[in-house]
């Protein structure tokens, strides 16, 4: 019964149950020697009556009561559930974020190591073959070390600012 149909049936159900017991006790024939019997037996018809009826609405509003205890129950479990799964993703998340966080500082080293140790390296030997040269007065393969170290710096010179800006506009991170 839903909650409409249980409006009607408390607006309507005791003016009928009323009309239709004082329909029955007009039919009695009436008692000369008792005549306040038949609204005795109005009242404890109508007394029953009123108990019965009461009886069926709370059992029903009891049923619903209940109903919604179970629910409320259900959703108290759910919404514990959803906190739960919460904290378990925002742990996960926080895994990724750390994850992503070593995987480019590994990318970082890596570039160091694979261009700019590379060249320190390269600069280091050639310092160290002007240095030869011109212990060996030899200006011309000096000035073509020095010349050379000079181009190797500018270029690496240059792929550090564009790794420097890559980092900074977040090129080469995932989803970028």
């Amino acid at each position: 019964m839903n909650r409409r149909q249980l409006r009607w049936l408390t607006a309507v159900g005791p003016v009928v149950f009323v009309v239709a017991v004082d329909l029955a006790l007009d039919f009695l024939p009436p008692l000369p020697e008792a005549p306040w019997l038949g609204e005795a037996l109005a009242f404890v018809i109508l007394s029953c009556g009123a108990f019965l009826f009461s009886e069926l609405v709370f059992r029903h509003v009891g049923r619903v009561e209940r109903r919604m205890i179970e629910r409320n129950h259900e959703l108290s479990a759910a919404r514990d559930e959803l906190a739960h799964q919460t904290v378990h993703l925002q742990a996960l998340n926080d895994q990724v974020q750390s994850l992503a966080m070593i995987a480019e500082r590994e990318r970082i080293a890596r570039e160091l190591h694979d261009n700019l140790a590379q060249v320190l390296g390269y600069v280091r030997l050639r310092a160290t073959a002007g240095r030869d040269a011109l212990a060996r007065g030899d200006p011309v393969k000096v000035a073509a070390t020095f010349a050379d170290i000079g181009e190797v710096t500018r270029e690496a010179y240059a792929d550090v600012r564009e790794a420097i800006l890559g980092l900074r506009t977040g090129v080469g991170l995932p989803g970028h």
